[in-house]
């Protein structure tokens, strides 16, 4: 079962403010990239990277929440 969500249905689907998710884009060949980690801010409505040092924001094809860890 896929819990991915397209960018463009945010709003529809649901996207929680100042959460973290797993981010995917797609490349010229209209591959996903790999899963990055990002986190999402509704004042800017734009996704950020977790990973890298940076304010820039990320282009979003697909995202999903982070899944917890099982205990």
């Amino acid at each position: 079962m896929s819990e991915w969500k397209h960018w463009d249905r945010r709003h529809v689907e649901g996207i929680e403010d100042d959460a973290n998710y797993l981010i995917c884009w797609k490349d010229f060949n209209e591959r996903y990239s790999l899963p990055h980690r990002g986190y999402y801010l509704a004042c800017d409505d734009q996704m950020f990277s977790l990973e890298h040092v940076s304010s820039h924001p990320i282009i979003c094809d697909i995202y999903m929440p982070i899944p917890e860890a099982p205990k």
